[in-house]
């Protein structure tokens, strides 16, 4: 038989180490939108599953005990045998793909539901839904089984009820519930079912078939964050991140949800907090209410947040941040005519947006270069090096790249008077893109957003700025990059042949002063006589998860995950092995 020891919760510390990174968005091709712990404390210094533990794991395996366990969970006469055993459980499916496989395998998450629904201690049911939450970690696979299986239902269920009783255990007087929910002791349970909530949140499979099952986990994390800790906080934002994420663009999720009035202020006032690891998912969840409709972009600017957003993009910021700020004000300036009104109207932000339309790791001095110094395609003006140096050049291209979104959206979506007037307080905005084009190094969706951008120009502004992009040498620039097959992407070569064919209905076909003075290196025969203009411009952008932790720095544990798992410290290890019953 096994005897579990009866352990202190203060030994209980966790790992996060099944977890993949989620809301940035998945990039597209046009203006859009875009999107543990402890007991007692989860912010504690994470000990990692080491290789004895692994290997005491597969002791315990070994003994091939599964089927008596699954009995002393069941064993609704011994609650303490219960809840050890569930934690042993936990401690199983926190292990290497294999050993969580054989909890599965062995059936145990019926049997950690059917516990999860009995009328059990609340540290009971934390223990089994930390269970759940270690499966959930493992991969997509077994997330898309559980979701089947309505645990995260389950889950919040739990949640919900361990809410309304905190409601009810409070008079009149307090108005905390943070301070309730310590005083009563449920701290790290309740830390722990809303990590177990936001892991089992995580995406990487068809999830919009199952978009019902989001709604009640939405309106759960909702309150959740509203209680004043930081760490339910974090764990909070990166569910709703991800649950909105998940939902991009299902219809019938975004017509059943319904914000709560406080959602966005408080997302908001996350994003000022010092603590990084709230910003990030704040910031994040933010990015993806603003990929949705355009009433979640009007209920988010109501929360004011574009004095946030402007001190992200502060140079000392990481490129990061920025790029989450610039992402969010691009798919606010993907919505309607008046989010793009909001956006230019706000001081100073569209000074920081062109400042960062530029090449990394250069600036353009006055000097012009003959092409034949710089390669065909290249600026015509030299380059010095400039403040990049430093700096990690693809992440800051990032940046570049969602300032660029930004103007192509607001040239496209804004009102030909507010367009006008932003070329007007910012003049060098036709020459920054131009350069942007003429680099040779510059990604090939920053290339495409800033063709679009210059196109938007062309045909948005009276009189229009076709000249001046001429003299910069824009318009030879797209005929050559089309002539030569567009650096390898069809979807530039389309850009640039709707920039030229822009170009022609503004001069109504006279090609001839289009390609006057460009060096005889364009020939009539390239101009395209029939294109259509390829921008998507209600097209936006959700925010989801990329990096990946490990479990352990060693490879013996199962390489890169794609969730979260906590390890009980010594649970396993602390277990009397004594027989085993035949």
């Amino acid at each position: 038989m096994i005897s579990p020891s009866i352990l202190t919760p203060n030994l209980r510390t966790h790992i996060s180490t099944k977890r993949t990174h989620g809301p940035h968005r998945i990039p597209q091709t046009a203006p859009a939108r875009n999107i543990h712990a402890s007991k007692p404390h989860p912010t504690a210094s994470l000990p990692r599953p080491t290789d004895s533990n692994q290997t005491r794991i597969t002791d315990i395996l070994q003994l091939d005990v599964l089927e008596r366990l699954k009995a002393f969970l069941m064993a609704s006469e011994a609650a303490q045998l219960q809840y050890e055993t569930a934690w042993v459980v936990t401690n199983i499916a926190a292990g290497n793909t294999p050993q969580t496989q054989a909890i599965v395998d062995a059936g145990f998450i019926d049997t950690l539901l059917l516990s999860l629904g009995t009328k059990g201690a609340l540290s009971l049911k934390t223990q089994v839904a930390w269970a759940l939450s270690n499966i959930a970690g493992e991969s997509s696979a077994l997330r898309e089984h559980l979701m089947h299986q309505n645990a995260l239902g389950a889950v919040v269920e739990v949640l919900n009820n361990v809410r309304h009783n905190v409601a009810a255990a409070q008079d009149s007087s307090q108005v905390d519930q943070m301070a309730t929910i310590r005083a009563r002791g449920i701290y790290a349970d309740v830390r722990v079912l809303v990590w177990t909530v936001a892991n089992m949140c995580r995406g990487g499979f068809k999830a919009k078939e199952m978009w019902w099952l989001y709604i009640p986990a939405f309106e759960t994390l909702t309150e959740m964050l509203l209680l004043e800790d930081i760490e339910i906080c974090t764990d909070a934002c990166w569910g709703l991140s991800r649950i909105l994420s998940n939902m991009h663009k299902v219809d019938e999720f975004l017509d059943h949800l319904k914000f709560s009035p406080r959602l966005c202020p408080r997302l908001v006032e996350c994003c000022c907090s010092n603590n990084i690891n709230l910003q990030t998912p704040a910031l994040r969840t933010i990015i993806n209410i603003a990929s949705g409709p355009n009433q979640h972009i009007s209920t988010l600017l109501e929360a004011h947040p574009f004095p946030t957003l402007i001190l992200f993009l502060d140079n000392q910021n990481s490129p990061g941040l920025r790029r989450d700020a610039l992402l969010t004000i691009a798919n606010i300036a993907a919505g309607d005519e008046k989010h793009v009104a909001c956006v230019l109207d706000f001081p100073g932000l569209m000074d920081r947006v062109e400042e960062m339309v530029s090449v990394v790791g250069s600036e353009p001095e006055g000097e012009d270069i003959d092409d034949e110094d710089l390669g065909m395609g290249t600026s015509r003006r030299r380059y010095r090096r400039g403040r990049h140096d430093d700096g990690d050049e693809e992440e800051e291209w990032k940046v570049v790249q969602e300032a660029v979104w930004i103007v192509s959206n607001v040239t496209s979506l804004g009102s030909v008077q507010k367009v006008g007037e932003l070329l007007h307080t910012h003049p060098l905005l036709p020459r920054r893109l131009t350069y942007l084009i003429q680099h040779q190094q510059t990604p090939t969706m920053t290339l495409i957003k800033a063709l679009d951008a210059i196109t938007n120009i062309i045909s948005r502004t009276q009189p229009p700025h076709l000249p001046e992009f001429v003299h910069l040498g824009a318009l030879e620039t797209a005929m050559l990059i089309g002539k030569r097959g567009g650096r390898g992407s069809l979807g530039v070569v389309e850009r640039c042949e709707a920039l030229v064919e822009k170009s022609m209905q503004v001069t109504g076909g006279d090609v001839t002063q289009l390609v006057d003075g460009m060096n005889g290196n364009v020939s009539i025969e390239m101009v395209p006589r029939r294109l259509s203009l390829l921008q998507q411009q209600e097209q936006r952008r959700a925010l989801a998860e990329k990096e990946a932790r490990r479990r352990s720095a060693g490879t013996s544990l199962g390489g890169e995950l794609d969730g979260d798992v906590m390890w009980v410290e010594e649970a396993v290890g602390r277990m009397s092995i004594l027989g085993k019953e035949g």
